[in-house]
C-alpha cells in the first residue's frame, strides 16, 4: 500500500432506517455581528450561566447579545461566543473559523454545535456546511443551527414573506445544518420584549435535552418566553408549510398552553437517515467515540492467537487484537444505550481482510435511533358488555 500517514476515518452511511467527553453534549458556539462592547472580532469568550449578564459588557446591547440571552432564558448552560464586526458571510466564516482552531484541544472540540446569531442566506449556509464537511474529514462532527431572514416591509402579506423565503432556499441541502424561520414576541430574562428570531431559544432547548430528544416533545419543552408569534398575520398553515420545506417552525396544539418547535428538522432530503437533529447528533456522538476507541489501535501489530497451525494461519480478523477492537466498540456504544441514547447496536469486523497488503482493517456498526412518536392515531368505538358476558 502506498505509503500515508496513519489514519482512523469514521463515515456516514445513509438509508439504513427506510472522544469529546459527555459534558460537551448541548454545549454551543454562537457566532454573531457586534459593534459594541468589549469583546474583539474573532476572539473566542466562555460564558457561565451564572455570570450570563456579562454578554452585554462583551458585545453590547445588540440583537446579538440578546439572541445569547435567550439561549439562557430557555435553560442554556456554559457556551462560547465569538463576534465580528464585518457583517459579511466572509467575517462570519472568518470569526468561525478562527474560534474552532482556538477551541481545539489535542485536535478535537469541547463544542456540540455552532449557532450563527445572525440571518443567513443558502451562500452562508452552503459556506458553513462545506466548512463543517471539512471538519469532518479532521474527524469532528458538528452540526450548525441558521437563522432566517425576517419578513421585508416590501413584502405586502405574510403569504408573500413565505414564498419567497422558500424560494430563496429552495436547491440547499445539508445533513449538518438546520435553519430557525421562527419568529415570536420574545420576553427573555432581562424583561425586555422584542421580536425576533427564535434560535436563542432553540440553542437553549438543545442545549438542555439528551441528544436523541427532541426539542419539540411537548409534555418537556413548551416555550414560556413566547408571548405570540411574528410577523402579524402569520398562522399554522404558514407555519405547516415552511415546517415541510425543512425550516425548524414553532406551533400550537389545541388544548395546551403555550408554544412548541414543530419537528427539530435538518435542512436535507426528507428521505434522509439524517433529517432529523436528533439523528445527526446521535451519530455525530458515535463519531466521536468511536473514532477515540479507534485511536488506541492505530500502528498496533496484529498477532497470530495461540496454537496456530503455522502452514494455515487464521485471517487477521481472528486474532486477539481485532477482536479486542471489537469489544471495545461495543463498550462504547453499550454506554449510549445505558444512557437510553440509541435503541441497539451492532459491530462486525467483515471477514477476508487483507491487511498484510492493505495495512487496512475495517470495522462496520449500525446503530438503531430511538424512535419518536410524531403522528398519533386514536380510534373510538362502542361496544355492548352485555354481548361479551355471552361469550364466556
Amino acid at each position: 500500500m502506498p505509503r500515508q500517514m496513519p489514519f482512523v476515518k469514521i463515515t456516514f452511511a445513509d438509508g439504513g432506517i427506510g472522544y469529546i467527553p459527555a459534558t460537551a453534549d448541548g454545549i454551543p458556539l454562537f457566532v454573531g455581528v457586534s459593534n459594541q462592547g468589549t469583546a474583539e472580532d474573532n476572539k473566542v469568550i466562555a460564558i457561565d450561566p451564572q455570570n450570563k449578564e456579562v454578554v452585554f459588557d462583551y458585545f453590547g446591547e445588540t440583537a446579538f447579545a440578546d439572541r445569547i440571552m435567550d439561549f439562557f432564558s430557555e435553560g442554556g448552560g456554559i457556551c462560547f461566543a465569538v463576534k465580528t464586526s464585518n457583517a459579511t458571510n466572509q467575517g462570519i466564516l472568518d470569526a468561525l473559523n478562527s474560534a474552532i482552531e482556538s477551541l481545539k484541544i489535542d485536535g478535537q472540540l469541547t463544542i456540540e454545535f455552532i449557532s450563527i446569531l445572525t440571518p443567513a442566506d443558502k451562500t452562508l449556509a452552503a459556506a458553513v456546511a462545506s466548512y463543517l464537511e471539512s471538519l469532518v474529514a479532521e474527524d469532528i462532527f458538528l452540526f450548525a443551527v441558521l437563522q432566517a431572514r425576517a419578513k421585508k416591509d416590501t413584502e405586502a402579506t405574510v403569504d408573500d414573506y413565505i414564498t419567497n423565503l422558500k424560494n430563496e432556499w429552495q436547491g440547499f441541502t445539508s445533513k449538518r445544518i438546520a435553519v430557525v424561520a421562527s419568529f415570536a414576541n420574545i420576553t427573555n430574562l432581562t424583561g425586555k420584549t422584542r421580536v425576533d428570531n427564535i434560535i436563542g431559544l432553540v440553542s437553549g432547548l438543545i442545549a438542555k435535552t439528551k441528544v436523541n430528544q427532541s426539542i419539540g416533545e411537548v409534555r418537556s419543552f413548551p416555550i414560556s418566553s413566547i408571548t405570540s408569534l411574528a410577523p402579524v398575520g402569520i398562522n399554522k398553515a404558514h407555519l405547516s408549510l415552511l415546517n415541510s420545506a425543512g425550516f425548524i417552525v414553532l406551533t400550537t396544539y389545541n388544548g395546551k398552553k403555550g408554544y412548541f418547535i414543530a419537528r427539530e428538522n435538518m435542512f436535507t432530503d426528507e428521505t434522509s437517515d439524517y433529517n432529523t437533529m436528533t439523528n445527526v447528533r446521535v451519530a455525530n456522538k458515535v463519531g466521536r467515540i468511536t473514532y477515540l476507541t479507534l485511536l488506541d489501535y492505530e500502528n498496533i501489530t496484529v498477532e497470530p492467537p495461540d496454537d496456530i497451525d503455522p502452514k494455515n494461519p487464521p485471517p487477521p480478523e481472528q486474532s486477539p487484537i481485532v477482536y479486542d477492537m471489537q469489544l471495545k466498540i461495543e463498550n462504547a456504544l453499550s454506554q449510549m444505550l445505558k444512557e437510553k441514547e440509541i435503541y441497539g447496536y451492532y459491530v462486525e469486523i467483515p471477514k477476508n481482510q487483507n491487511i498484510w497488503s492493505s495495512e487496512e482493517v475495517l470495522v462496520e456498526w449500525g446503530v438503531s435511533p430511538t424512535p419518536i412518536i410524531r403522528y398519533i392515531k386514536g380510534k373510538h368505538r362502542y361496544f355492548n358488555p352485555y354481548l361479551r358476558m355471552q361469550r364466556r
